[in-house]
C-alpha cells in the first residue's frame, strides 16, 4: 500500500512539474546547418508536428542576407532567434506583401536560429552572408560621398562598431520627382539639394519608398542615411535601396 501511494505520488509529481515547465522545453525541433546559396521551399506545419530549425553560426559581424519568390500569402515568417528554444526573436526577415523582394539583418558573433513556415507551401528562399566590413564604405559625410546612379542598387550595415551618417550623391539630367526605394519602412532618409537644401518628401511603408512632393530641378542632390544607434539592441540593421 505504502509502494502504491509512493508511485502516486511521483506521478502527481511529474505532471505538476510538466504543466509548469514552458512550452518549448517540449518542442521536438529538428535541429540543421543553414546551408547557404541553396533554396530552400518553406513548408506547413501542424501544431503537433513541429518545424525544422536551422541554425546560424557567425564569427563576426556579419549581413545575413535572404531572398524570397513566389509567396503568395500573409502567413508567412521567416524568424531569427538568439535562443535554441525560439523564445527571443531577433528579427524577422521576410515582407508578407511582396511575392518576391530581397532583406537582410546583421548578426554579431554568435550562434543563432532561424524559423520558416508557409502555410501555402509556395514560398523559396536562398540565403547569402556578407562580412560587415566588406560591403560598408567611409562615405560618412559630404566630402566623402558616393556618387550614384540612378536604378543602381546599394546596401550598408549599422552595427554598433560602424554606426555613422551615410552620404550619397546623384545628378538629375531633367526636372523630375526623385523616389528612394528601400528593404526598410522609411525612416532617417533625407535627400537635400546642392545647397543642403532638405527637399520635402512622402513616405509609403507599404512599398517602403519614400518620394520628393514635386518635380526637382536638374543638378546635384543628397541622399543622406542617418545613424540609428538608438534603435540598435541585440542586432544591427541591413539596408539595400536604389533611386530613380
Amino acid at each position: 500500500m505504502k509502494q502504491s501511494r509512493r508511485i502516486v505520488a511521483l506521478l502527481l509529481a511529474l505532471i505538476i512539474v510538466s504543466a509548469l515547465l514552458p512550452v518549448s522545453s517540449f518542442a521536438a525541433y529538428k535541429y540543421q546547418n543553414l546551408k547557404f546559396n541553396q533554396w530552400y521551399k518553406l513548408k506547413d506545419y501542424d501544431y503537433d508536428k513541429y518545424d525544422t530549425v536551422y541554425k546560424i553560426r557567425v564569427t563576426a559581424d556579419t549581413a545575413i542576407i535572404m531572398n524570397w519568390k513566389n509567396q503568395k500569402d500573409d502567413d508567412v515568417y521567416a524568424t531569427i532567434y538568439s535562443d535554441k528554444e525560439c523564445d527571443e526573436s531577433v528579427e524577422d526577415i521576410l515582407d508578407s506583401n511582396k511575392s518576391s523582394g530581397q532583406n537582410g539583418v546583421v548578426l554579431y558573433p554568435g550562434t543563432y536560429y532561424l524559423r520558416m513556415h508557409d502555410d501555402k507551401e509556395t514560398t523559396q528562399v536562398k540565403f547569402i552572408k556578407k562580412s560587415v566590413k566588406s560591403i560598408n564604405k567611409p562615405n560618412y559625410c559630404l566630402q566623402n560621398a558616393i556618387s550614384l546612379k540612378a536604378k543602381k542598387q546599394v546596401e550598408f550595415a549599422q552595427t554598433q562598431k560602424q554606426n555613422y551618417d551615410r552620404w550619397y550623391k546623384i545628378k538629375l539630367t531633367k526636372s523630375q520627382k526623385i523616389t528612394i526605394t528601400t528593404n526598410k519602412i522609411p525612416e532617417s532618409y533625407y535627400i537635400y539639394d546642392s545647397n543642403l537644401n532638405e527637399i520635402r518628401c512622402k513616405g509609403n511603408s507599404s512599398n517602403h519608398t519614400i518620394t520628393t512632393y514635386g518635380n526637382q530641378s536638374k543638378g546635384t542632390y543628397y541622399i543622406v542615411f542617418y545613424d540609428n544607434v538608438s534603435e540598435l539592441y541585440d542586432n544591427g540593421h541591413y539596408h539595400i535601396f536604389s533611386w530613380k
